[in-house]
């Protein structure tokens, strides 16, 4: 017997060394650093600036702009995108310049009205509400190099963090990297601003959140982020993802990577969707428990009025559509709602295994 058990012990042992090696071969990891980190990532906390591409002269222009805001009593707007990532890097930088004491609102843009990223339109509304003299765009503005231009026409100057891929040189302060979602820049540039390198892992739960919901691959960095994001999350005084979490049946001992891409991302980014994502923001900043409460309602009500229109326009696309077609792409436009064109092209290729397009 105990011979029989050892070679089946063998057996199971070669099995999952097979496994393992499938493994990093998918993920295109080859030396033995890669591996190691890959199996036990290193604390965030431990990393630096040079681990995700970040430039240590940019960090410093930025933190010295934002000083000069605050010794000037200048207007920041924190420009976000309306997904998870700008969400949550919105949340990071709103909080820290708030704490530091500057005149700083977050500003999320409309989808249908001003479109994506920075836009004239939004600097235009920006400007006869708040009358800013510096914009902080966060997962956006890496390619606006002409609004960037239009804001500083109205004396308006921006610092841009983003993680999309930069094509033109912009007249901003520029603290850009592919390596990470944007939230994980802000995180790192928040650690920065506080000179709070390794005593905290405040906001690694947002950082985790916003690197899941943007189908970041986990690797390097990204992994050890989402390791420690998850520990964190665990302990969220957050009052805002603690209702989250509660309305959407979630064991929090229990979390993990599924529920950030498939229970809680989706109820954030509905609101940006078919509504405003202000109030996806508003709910991880709010240090009122019934606020918070009312708000992760709402949140979960708009992200079942998103899947009924999500379903409901996947059978008007599939309408449109013909199986047989000999066509390598597919290509549909319609009466659709801009905020859930994604999500049936997404269905679309799954159930068809080809690229697809649908229009608005």
């Amino acid at each position: 017997m105990v011979y029989k058990w050892t070679r089946l012990s063998d057996k199971l042992h070669l099995e999952l060394k097979d496994v393992e090696k499938t493994v990093y071969q998918n993920r295109k990891l080859k030396t033995d650093k890669e591996k190691e980190s890959f199996l036990n990532p290193p604390d965030p906390r431990q990393l630096t600036l040079e681990n995700i591409g970040l430039k240590k002269d940019q960090i410093e222009q930025a933190i010295e702009r934002i000083k000069k805001a605050k010794k000037d009593k200048e207007k920041v707007i924190i420009y976000t995108d309306y997904d998870v990532d700008g969400v949550c890097g919105g949340t990071i930088l709103w909080e820290a310049l708030h704490d530091m004491g500057l005149t700083v609102m977050p500003y999320v843009p409309d989808r249908q009205s001003e479109g994506y990223g920075l836009s004239t339109i939004g600097i235009d509304n920006l400007q006869k509400t708040f009358d800013p003299s510096l914009i902080i765009t966060i997962d956006n503005g890496i390619s606006a190099a002409r609004q960037i231009d239009y804001a500083k026409e109205k004396g308006i100057e921006t610092i841009v963090l983003d993680h999309h891929t930069q094509s033109q040189k912009l007249q901003a302060i520029t603290i850009h990297t592919t390596e990470v979602c944007a939230t994980s820049i802000a995180w790192f540039f928040v650690r920065e601003l506080e000179k709070n390198k390794n005593k905290t892992a405040k906001n690694l739960d947002l950082a985790a959140l916003a690197t899941v919901a943007d189908c970041i691959g986990l690797t390097g960095v990204n992994r050890s982020i989402v390791k420690y994001g998850l520990q964190s999350l665990k302990n969220t005084n957050r009052l805002g993802l603690n209702a989250l979490i509660k309305v959407a049946g979630i064991n929090k001992e229990n979390i993990g990577v599924f529920e950030l891409g498939f229970i809680l991302g989706p109820r954030i980014n509905a609101m940006g969707r078919i509504a405003n994502a202000l109030d996806s923001l508003r709910l991880l900043c709010t240090k009122d428990p019934q606020r918070a409460q009312n708000l992760a309602s709402i949140l979960t009500k708009t992200n079942r009025t998103r899947q009924s229109l999500t379903e409901d326009s996947l059978v008007l696309a599939l309408s449109q559509y013909d199986p047989s077609s000999k066509n390598k792409i597919i290509i549909i436009s319609g009466p659709f709602n801009q905020g859930v064109i994604g999500l049936i092209a997404g269905k679309l290729v799954e159930r068809y295994h080809k690229p697809a397009i649908v229009i608005s």
